[in-house]
């Protein structure tokens, strides 16, 4: 309660005193024969004497009452008011929270209108809310009131609003604020995220893997553009090396004869420019008119030009990845005003890149699986080709095989032509095995399951090699077979089987497809670097077979029909993967009539270190007799076991035969054996599990076993 009210009540108190003294005194004059006047007078200051004592404890609770609502008010997290309606909404009553909130005294407040504290646009709204309060007495009323003070805040209070009358008619409205400032804000952010979400959802259905083209990236700039209240929004691919840049889109809700680049032209990136360099690092370039233009851009950078040229008022830039790599950037640009974004705005603009990420991905992705897909329907031709060549290829001997075994059994076969068909018989055989081996070799690649294993490898050794296996085919038919090798050449790390393996396909092949001349095999070794060609002065390839001659089962059969040398179209494929498998690439060249040159690169092999070198024990021979040898045969086949006997009988030797393992295992409880042969793959127990099995037995730990 104010010292106003307080003057009031004492006053109130006074007249009612008086008056009660009138009244008194008029009772002693009318009653002098009741009472006589000096007991009269005594009652009168008796009664004085408890209206004051009433006073002074009316006085007392007054003050709590004050300091209870000094203390509330004082206290109270929220603001709170009294206004005196008839004095023209001037404010009686303020709360502690209310000053501190707008940096007021309480001089600056009490008996001061909206007007004065808030401005007329802010006291006109208040005034309305106030009088239509007033207008329904007794009602409460909330309001959503936007107070700007004058330290330029703009903040939301949640009012609640209600008139009361005292008892003795007079008018006040009460006031109670809760500052709601972050919650309008967080309503409205919440507003904006679902407008931004729509926004993107819908700009998702603009590209569709259907149409996943420009147009459509186009009509998503459009849109975007329009929503961003922009003046031009832009997407830049770059090339792979980034030294290169085209106008993937664009569109201008200005003109669409400003262009800022040529769609269709490649330009060079400027990779000095910074705004180029935070592209690269991945962070979005906000540039304004006003900012110092050198600190983005090289004087003589295109983009410079064209920013000043269109007349950019401000430049939104950030990176569009694809794969981990930038993929190229997208722009927003806005020229007639300068426009700052604020941070969800930003955010929709990084969300709008991802989007596009998301969509280029996307496309990558079915661009990928289209080409996965086609790569296997052609694989899945090329395995039906290539069964269908297969079989073939195995007939061809098979036939042999069985054709000439059908004719020894016929009657009349002279001896000479008996030895013959035998001759025929072996040659359809190694045929069929050499096939059969080129098939698995290239299976094993095709599965990942060949193994490459660098040991140290004197070249030398291995031409010498080859030059033995090699040199009577070319003296046979008068060719020359030239070896070129340095003296100093190093010792290497290199897989010598698949090199050797290579070297013998490709010699051969220019041995068998060489008429006169010869062949010859250089080799040079730079920088880590393996170089290995075999030439020749053959028959050459046709230059429509060379992108298909690494091919499995591909055969130039036009030439090589005539010549009746072709055979069965896989040692190159072999050749050309195991290059790849080590690492390296084949290559050809070729002219028709003149010859062929095939080239071998293996990057990545290095010297072999230097070893020391080893001692060698001095061998001990056994000379046992072929009829004295005791021979082990395992093979779950018959038939295999029947060739292997007629074979070591050949020489002398009478075998043991098993048909499993289990059964070996039983004779060579009770029988010594100097050494033994068994199958790989038989049922129960393979190759392997009997090798361990043996092993496991001190008895036969030096048996000699090899594995067929």
């Amino acid at each position: 309660m104010t010292g106003i009210d307080l003057q009031l009540y004492q006053l109130i108190l006074i007249i009612i005193c008086s008056m009660l003294f009138g009244w008194l005194l008029g009772r002693v004059i009318w009653k002098k024969h009741d009472r006589n006047y000096c007991s009269a007078l005594a009652d009168v200051q008796s009664e004085q004497e408890k209206l004051k004592h009433a006073l002074q404890n009316k006085e007392i609770v007054i003050e709590e009452n004050d300091f209870v609502l000094k203390t509330i008010l004082d206290t109270i997290p929220c603001q709170v008011f009294i206004k005196d309606v008839r004095d023209n909404f001037k404010y009686k009553i303020a709360s502690k929270n209310f000053l501190d909130y707008y940096k007021l005294s309480l001089t600056e407040v009490i008996d001061q209108d909206d007007y004065v504290i808030f401005g007329e646009e802010v006291a006109n709204e208040l005034r309305q809310n106030d009088t239509k309060v007033v207008e329904h007495c007794g009602k409460h009323f909330t309001f959503d009131e936007n107070i700007s003070s004058r330290f330029s805040k703009e903040d939301v209070f949640k009012s609640l609003k209600t008139c009361f009358v005292t008892e003795f008619g007079h008018p006040y409205l009460l006031g109670v604020c809760v500052d709601v400032t972050d919650l309008d804000k967080m309503q409205k952010n919440l507003a904006r995220a679902v407008e931004n979400e729509h926004l993107l959802n819908e700009l998702m259905t603009r590209v569709t893997p259907e149409n996943n083209n420009p147009s459509s990236y186009l009509e998503m700039l459009k849109q975007f553009c329009e929503y961003m209240k922009a003046d031009r929004c832009y997407l830049l691919r770059y090339s792979e090396d980034l030294k290169y840049t085209e106008v993937f889109g664009e569109y201008s809700a200005i003109s669409s004869n400003r262009r800022l680049l040529k769609n269709g032209f490649i330009y060079d990136t400027p990779i000095e420019d910074q705004l180029m360099r935070n592209i690269s690092d991945g962070r979005i370039s906000i540039i304004h008119h006003d900012d110092d233009l050198n600190k983005f851009f090289h004087p003589d950078s295109i983009w410079r030009k064209e920013y000043l040229k269109i007349g950019m008022k401000s430049l939104y830039a950030l990176p569009i990845m694809l794969d981990g790599k930038i993929w190229g950037n997208f722009g927003v640009a806005f020229e007639q005003e300068k426009v700052v974004l604020d941070s969800s705005q930003l955010g929709l603009l990084e969300s709008f890149g991802h989007m596009v990420e998301i969509l280029l991905f996307r496309k990558n992705y079915l661009d990928r699986l289209a080409n996965a897909l086609e790569n296997a329907q052609a694989a899945s031709r090329a395995k039906s080709a290539f069964l269908a060549t297969m079989s073939h290829e195995l007939r061809t001997p098979l036939n042999s095989v069985i054709g000439f075994s059908e004719l020894l059994n016929g009657p009349d076969v002279s001896p000479e032509t008996q030895k013959e068909y035998i001759h025929d018989i072996n040659v359809s055989g190694k045929a069929l095995l050499s096939l059969i081996n080129d098939i698995l070799d290239l299976s094993k690649i095709e599965a990942d399951q060949m193994k490459i294993v660098p040991r140290p490898l004197d070249l030398k050794h291995l031409f010498m090699e080859l030059e033995s296996i090699f040199n009577s085919s070319a003296l046979s038919c008068n060719l020359y077979l030239n070896f070129i090798l340095p003296e100093d050449f190093p010792v290497i790390m290199v897989d010598e089987l698949r090199l050797r393996q290579i070297l013998l396909n490709l010699i051969g092949n220019a041995l068998k497809f060489t008429n006169h001349g010869g062949v010859s095999v250089d080799v040079k070794y730079e920088n880590a670097t393996l170089t290995l060609n075999v030439r020749d002065t053959g028959i050459g390839i046709a230059p429509e077979f060379l992108q298909e001659i690494f091919q499995p089962f591909v055969q130039q059969d036009t030439v090589r029909d005539s010549q009746n040398k072709h055979g069965s179209g896989l040692g190159l494929a072999i050749c050309y993967k195991l290059a790849q498998k080590m690492g390296g690439d084949l290559k050809v060249v070729s002219q028709p009539g003149e010859g062929s040159c095939f080239t071998l690169i293996l990057h990545n092999i290095i010297k072999a270190p230097e070893i020391q070198p080893r001692v060698r024990h001095k061998t001990v021979f056994v000379d046992l007799k072929p009829e004295n040898l005791q021979v082990l045969v395992v093979d779950d086949v018959p038939i295999n076991l029947k060739v292997f006997q007629g074979m070591l009988k050949r020489i002398g030797i009478t075998p043991q035969l098993a048909h499993s393992g289990k059964e070996a295992l039983q004779l060579l409880e009770n029988h010594e054996f100097n050494f033994l042969l068994t199958d790989m793959w038989m049922p129960e127990m393979n190759g392997t599990e009997l090798v361990k099995k043996i092993r496991e037995n001190p008895r036969f730990k030096n048996y000699a076993v090899f594995l067929m």
